[in-house]
């Protein structure tokens, strides 16, 4: 079949109704951006309160130094350790070793 003068004419109007759509779709997204209200911002920054120091260990509930969960001192004396012995002379020998 060969192509008629209405069939370029037909695609023609298409596409460019297709054209027209999507630019009055773009210009409205445009359009209800501008519409939507800017953000405003103070003229001044807001002041934050400055925080207020910690107490002293002992108004806050610490542990006093020595006791549990208290401070440690690293010149602390430090408690002997307990020497281990060779595992060699505590040894018994097993069922599985021969003497003769």
């Amino acid at each position: 079949m060969a192509i008629t003068p209405k069939q370029i004419l037909d695609t023609a109007v298409a596409v460019g109704r297709e054209a027209v759509n999507k630019g009055v779709e773009l210009a409205g997204k445009l359009r209800s951006d501008e519409r939507a209200e800017r953000p405003t911002t103070p003229a001044q920054p807001v002041r934050r309160a400055t925080p207020k120091p910690s107490g002293s260990p002992t108004t806050v509930g610490a542990a006093k130094p020595g006791k549990p969960r208290g401070p440690k001192s690293a010149t602390a004396p430090r408690k002997p350790k307990r020497q281990a012995q060779p595992a060699a002379a505590s040894r018994k020998p097993g069922p599985t070793s021969k003497h003769d």
